[in-house]
């Protein structure tokens, strides 16, 4: 790739983002440049997968987390594996009940984990939500805060 291709290819992404009567952004700053990092993705091949502690801990003490959900709730829920998608979006609901999906958010420590008092669920929650209830059918969707115990290796360091 030659740097003429890679100023036609910003060149014509910068022409997809603006509105060509006043060349004004018609998108968010934040959705040019998630639309631009796919755009490089699939132009270069080049993927990066985002990864912390914080992150980490979710995926590891996912099913602590269900367990403890199904505990609360008084039901038995198990983790779904299947990954769906339409023509719009794809995605992998934690738990898909017949009525309703639900994600599992592990918080890092008790001073991350949301109070209902103040916090609002997050706008990308609540987005992926909507795209669970599409992917499913269900009109209901939870976001389940659990505060379980960390993974032996992340406490002892």
């Amino acid at each position: 790739m030659n740097a003429s291709s890679i100023l036609f290819h910003q060149s014509a992404l910068g022409d997809l983002l603006t509105d060509p009567r006043d060349k004004k952004s018609l998108l968010s700053i934040t959705c040019m440049r998630k639309l631009v990092k796919i755009c490089r993705e699939i132009k270069y091949e080049r993927y990066y997968h985002y990864s912390s502690k914080y992150t980490d801990k979710g995926v590891k003490m996912e099913e602590d987390a269900i367990t403890l959900y199904s505990r609360v709730r008084g039901i038995f829920l198990k983790k779904n594996a299947e990954r769906l998608q339409n023509e719009w979006f794809d995605g992998e609901p934690d738990i898909i009940l017949p009525d309703e999906t639900i994600d599992v958010k592990c918080s890092w420590s008790l001073d991350t984990f949301p109070s209902p008092v103040i916090d609002k669920v997050s706008s990308d929650y609540k987005y992926q939500g909507y795209g669970y209830m599409d992917l499913t059918g269900v009109k209901k969707h939870t976001v389940a805060y659990c505060l379980v115990n960390s993974p032996g290796q992340q406490i002892i360091r």
